[in-house]
Parts: C-alpha cells; sequence; structure tokens
C-alpha cells in the first residue's frame, strides 16, 4: 500500500500520561477537528469516545481490546484491519434517529460469546451507518423495536445476523455471511454475497449476484436474481426467481479455488456472471471484496513525552492509504 509519511510540529495534544509508559499497549487517536488525543491501553477506545463529539473520528491500532463499549455518538471508528485490530469486548450501539452516520471499518470483533448489538433498546435507530470490512465472530444481533434504516455492510465476515423485522433499506454488499434470519416487513438487499444459511430469512429480501452454499430460504417473499444455490433438500429450495442455477455440494464446493476465500476459478468466475455483468459472489460488482481496511488510518504515532525547549512537540506519524 502507499503510505504517507507526516511530521507534524506544534500540534495541540491532550495527552494521557500514566497510559503512554504502556508501549505495547493498543491506542486509540481521537482526531477532532485540530486536536489529536492519544489513548493506550485495554479501554483505550472507551476513553476516545467519552471525550469524542459527534462526526470525530477515532483510529485503533493493532492489537486487542477488551473492554465494554457502548457507542452513544455517529462517529468514525477506523481499525488497522480485521486481521490486526481485535475487540473481544461486549459492543453495544445506542443511537437516536438524529444521530446519523456511524462508520466502523477494519475491526475484528472476536468474541466467541458476545454478539454486537445494534441499537440496544427498543426506542433507538440506527441510521445510515455504514461496516466495513469487519468480522463479527459471534454476530449480530438487535433489541426488539429497535430500527434500522439505510445501513450498509460491504466486506465484512457475519457469523449470524438476525435482522430486525423493520429492517429498511439494508444493504449487504460483497459479504461472507454464515447465517441470516429475519422477520416480516424488512427491505433487505444481499448482492454478490456468499451465504451458508438463509434457512429462515423472509421479509422483503432481495438475493442478487450471490451463492448461496447450504440453505436458501423458500419464503415466498424473497426474491432471487443471478443466483447459484445449492438447497440441501426441497424444503429449503427458493420458491422462485430469475437465472438461479441449482448445483450439487460437490459441485458448490468446486466452484471456488483451493485455499483461497471463497475466490472462484478462472473458468467458473467467467461462466457464472451476474446482473451487472461480472462474476457472482464477493469478488463481483464495482467494488470486489478486499480483505484489507476500507479508510486510510494511522498505523503509527511517535509521540514523546516531553516537549523541545520551545514549548512544541516532534511528532512522527505513519498513514496507510486504505482500499477506496
Amino acid at each position: 500500500m502507499n503510505q504517507i509519511r507526516l511530521f507534524l510540529i506544534a500540534l495541540t495534544l491532550c495527552l494521557i500520561p500514566q497510559a503512554m509508559n504502556a508501549d505495547d499497549a493498543p491506542t486509540a487517536i481521537l482526531q477532532h477537528g485540530d486536536v489529536t488525543t492519544i489513548y493506550k491501553g485495554n479501554d483505550a477506545l472507551n476513553q476516545a469516545h467519552n471525550a469524542a463529539a459527534e462526526g470525530d473520528i477515532i483510529t485503533l491500532s493493532e492489537g486487542t481490546f477488551t473492554s465494554y463499549t457502548t457507542i452513544q455518538k455517529a462517529i468514525t471508528i477506523q481499525g488497522a484491519g480485521r486481521d490486526k485490530t481485535l475487540y473481544s469486548g461486549s459492543f453495544y450501539i445506542q443511537l437516536s434517529s438524529e444521530q446519523k452516520g456511524l462508520k466502523i471499518d477494519g475491526i475484528n470483533f472476536n468474541s466467541n460469546s458476545n454478539y454486537v448489538y445494534l441499537n440496544n433498546g427498543s426506542t433507538n435507530h440506527l441510521t445510515e451507518a455504514t461496516f466495513s470490512n469487519c468480522s463479527f465472530s459471534f454476530g449480530i444481533y438487535y433489541s426488539g423495536g429497535s430500527n434500522i434504516t439505510n445501513c450498509t455492510f460491504i466486506d465484512c465476515d457475519i457469523k449470524s445476523f438476525n435482522v430486525p423485522s423493520n429492517a429498511q433499506n439494508l444493504h449487504l454488499t460483497n459479504c461472507y455471511i454464515d447465517q441470516i434470519s429475519s422477520g416480516t416487513n424488512n427491505t433487505t438487499l444481499i448482492d454478490h454475497c456468499i451465504v451458508r444459511n438463509m434457512g429462515s430469512l423472509q421479509g422483503g429480501t432481495l438475493v442478487t449476484n450471490s451463492i448461496l452454499t447450504y440453505r436458501p430460504s423458500s419464503y415466498t417473499s424473497v426474491s432471487y436474481d443471478h443466483c447459484i444455490f445449492y438447497a440441501q433438500s426441497n424444503s429449503y429450495r427458493p420458491s422462485g426467481g430469475t437465472n438461479l442455477t441449482e448445483l450439487t455440494q460437490e459441485e458448490v464446493d468446486a466452484l471456488f479455488k483451493p485455499d483461497t476465500y471463497y475466490e472462484l476459478t478462472d473458468e467458473n468466475a467467467a461462466k457464472y456472471t451476474g446482473n451487472d455483468g461480472t462474476q457472482v459472489g464477493i469478488y463481483g460488482g464495482p467494488k470486489p471484496y478486499t480483505e484489507g481496511p476500507n479508510a486510510p488510518r494511522i498505523t503509527n504515532a511517535d509521540v514523546p513525552l516531553q516537549a523541545t525547549p520551545d514549548g512544541k512537540l516532534n511528532i512522527s506519524v505513519t498513514i496507510e492509504a486504505g482500499q477506496l
């Protein structure tokens, strides 16, 4: 990736002295206008979030964050990549309908016992939020009655997703989804995805340009277009759709190159194309799947503990460009 080396002099900083002593501790860098604040420790995200204002940017370093976190501000949180920034604590999102535009990128929520809770609370709203290049190792859940509107998941690996009945314009694009379910009355688009199990998916869901490797949904309220599927049994065979290809389990397994992340063989990539002319699955579409973070991010911040004689701090910051 391109790297840009920045040398910042006389940058206004608010430092936490006791946290700066732990050089190997995970770091959260809060950007609020022209002011940069650096926090260190397993609870660095909590510290940065508590100090943040709406619209601020928090950049997380490599390492493992373990604290209990509740996001109550529409901010941007950028990790170093889901193979580098790990979050093993409880993670809740509680926003109002006026708080729009939450962005989370490049984080592996790797708890083996805690969901990421969208809108924990019956009166909360998640609006125009974007999750990119994230891994949800235990899954995504919501509280009954919560609202999700115009939200997008891009390049994500999702263990399970319990979609609320009233989700509107929810888009999942270029994602691997191990299991997804939903109630009625949602409008969800699943495009250029790999989905293993969607047997309980219903509502106003449209699945396009995707590969369904185990259980499609047989509900008549789910529509399909340009999909490959293995139904396992008649109980899970799609009730209808356009340009559907049914394969055996062995044929589905043979779609992919060995030792890759669901990458089609060259022959199958040319053979199975979607309604946009690109290959079905996660490597098709206008922006094929990538494992790298989508946003530029700070990968190193060398901050001295003492100022120069004239009262300034000589700071070295390394930034890697993202995939966008």
